[in-house]
């Protein structure tokens, strides 16, 4: 996927009150299976529901905030797992290309490949 409209209309309950994400494509391939798994647990709860609030980056590493308003203390945990595994990936994710890197090259503001960031000079 290549735009946050995309998403939004792949994943209707997680991206229902969301605008925009606050990162580069490279990471859409990560954000495309979080949201995949995201959504398959909206379609099974009974009650509460899943919203993302914020999808961006932060210190080199992608951030996503849910709103999980009763959603039980499982789903909950299983969530969180979902969303660390995600972030910590994109670390080794180059947030403009999407190819994996060298964690050596994550800057303080950005995850980039050496080639990204050799063009970039």
């Amino acid at each position: 996927m290549k735009t946050f409209e995309e998403f939004k209309a792949k994943y209707p309950k997680l991206y229902n009150k969301l605008g925009y994400f606050e990162c580069a494509e490279g990471w859409f391939p990560l954000i495309d299976k979080l949201s995949s798994r995201l959504e398959d647990v909206n379609n099974s709860l009974s009650d509460g529901q899943i919203e993302a609030v914020q999808v961006k980056n932060k210190f080199g590493g992608l951030r996503f905030y849910i709103n999980s308003e009763n959603v039980c203390a499982a789903d909950y945990d299983m969530i969180q797992a979902f969303i660390a595994e995600t972030e910590s990936l994109s670390y080794m994710t180059c947030e403009l290309c999407s190819d994996t890197i060298d964690k050596k090259n994550v800057t303080r503001y950005q995850s980039i490949c050496q080639k990204c960031f050799n063009k970039a000079k």
